[in-house]
């Protein structure tokens, strides 16, 4: 990703997977640290989410978020996404384990 208005690199987005047969899509995000907190998460999360379900049909949206970061869990609960379930000791970060919270959003759940 890369501001508008100075073309600067601020990290990285995407669709991480889509299955055509279940029209399933996981996304996902990474900006630098020092883009943080100014929206801009949530604006490329609400556009990926627009584009799978405008552009591509999908049925469902899929995200993951490490438990503690609060951060990245409000951008996805702002942009339409809900809880789903929690996958205890998901993540190896560290040789820690961590929790990852399961996010969806399904096609009745988006809004334009």
């Amino acid at each position: 990703m890369y501001l508008k208005r100075t073309d600067e690199y601020i990290g990285e987005a995407g669709i991480l997977s889509f299955n055509k047969k279940n029209r399933r899509a996981v996304i996902g995000y990474n900006l630098i640290p020092e883009y943080w907190g100014n929206g801009y998460a949530t604006e490329i999360t609400k556009g990926l989410v627009e584009y799978l379900f405008e552009e591509e049909n999908a049925e469902r949206v899929e995200a993951l978020v490490v438990d503690d970061n609060m951060a990245s869990r409000k951008v996805l609960e702002k942009s339409g996404f809900i809880v789903e379930g929690v996958l205890r000791n998901f993540a190896n970060i560290d040789n820690e384990y961590y929790d990852v919270f399961y996010y969806g959003m399904i096609r009745s759940d988006y809004k334009d």
